[in-house]
């Protein structure tokens, strides 16, 4: 069995530049002001699954932020 803390998953909204990378992100969370717009972040969860998975360098640089399937 692997270490629990040797990786994490978080599924965050991520902001892109005009060329594709990342520059930024959001802490992770869920809310929202009614249940359907929670139902409805479920869902975009949900595709963000079949995304490529993005390894943080940390929450404050973004400039080591690396891209993987």
């Amino acid at each position: 069995m692997s270490n629990p803390y040797e990786d994490y998953f978080e599924i965050r909204e991520v902001y892109y530049d005009n060329m594709g990378k990342p520059i930024a992100h959001s802490q992770a969370s869920i809310g929202g002001e009614d249940r359907l717009e929670v139902d409805r972040y479920i869902e975009l969860a949900k595709l963000a699954l079949d995304k490529p998975i993005i390894k943080f360098a940390n929450n404050e640089d973004t400039s080591k932020d690396t891209e993987r399937e």
